[in-house]
């Protein structure tokens, strides 16, 4: 038995979680430019302080960008309902039984590159703070922005891995076999003509099949 089984993510849930990804990788490159600059050259109290402010503006994004693609997830996966129907099919219905594309399911998978950036970020994250906090270390007036900056950086980049393998597809799909006898394709509804063998017997021109039809 072969079975077309329907995606349960809206066409325009994909394109809004697709755009909410990039937003993420775009944010998490402009992350990484500052602090780069940071490793490579030291700064006055208040670029620093500059910087930390762009870093708190991209956590922030960061973090309201995961809740976006959370909601849009929590909104895509409804129940599901699919209709096995165990009938007779005309020679035209019986050869379409290919499985389409599950386009939610693929773009759920873990994005191996994306996760990569991540976990470069990390420790780019890490080292950014102790360059500054050893520069910082005698006695000097720390650039609190800067480090409340890194913080909430770290934190977004954290929360921001653990969405990134935690989310899966959720198809809750309650399945129901239904048996059509009469003499009608169960996939178009054509009336099929009926032949007679040479015993008498009355066979359907057609085959038996089951295909699936999700409402």
């Amino acid at each position: 038995m072969r079975r077309k089984l329907n995606t349960s993510l809206r066409p325009q849930y994909v394109e809004q979680f697709r755009t909410a990804t990039y937003a993420l990788r775009t944010l998490n490159q402009e992350a990484a430019e500052l602090l780069r600059a940071v490793a490579i050259s030291p700064f006055k109290k208040t670029e620093y302080n500059t910087i930390g402010e762009r870093l708190t503006s991209c956590a922030r994004q960061i973090v309201s960008t995961i809740k976006h693609q959370q909601a849009l997830l929590s909104g895509a996966h409804e129940k599901t309902t699919i209709n096995v129907i165990i009938g007779t099919i005309c020679g035209d219905c019986g050869n379409d039984f290919d499985e389409p594309r599950n386009e939610d399911t693929e773009l759920l998978q873990i994005d191996h590159e994306h996760l990569a950036e991540i976990d470069l970020l990390l420790p780019l994250v890490q080292e950014a703070y102790r360059i500054v906090n050893n520069r910082y270390a005698f006695g000097a007036s720390l650039p609190k922005a800067y480090f409340s900056g890194v913080d909430r950086l770290m934190r977004g980049v954290l929360l921001q891995r653990k969405h990134l393998l935690e989310i899966a597809p959720e198809q809750q799909t309650e399945i129901k076999v239904i048996e059509d006898h009469s003499d009608r394709c169960s996939q178009c509804g054509r009336e099929i003509p009926q032949n007679t063998n040479p015993e008498g017997t009355e066979v359907a021109s057609t085959i038996r099949d089951g295909f699936c039809r999700g409402d």
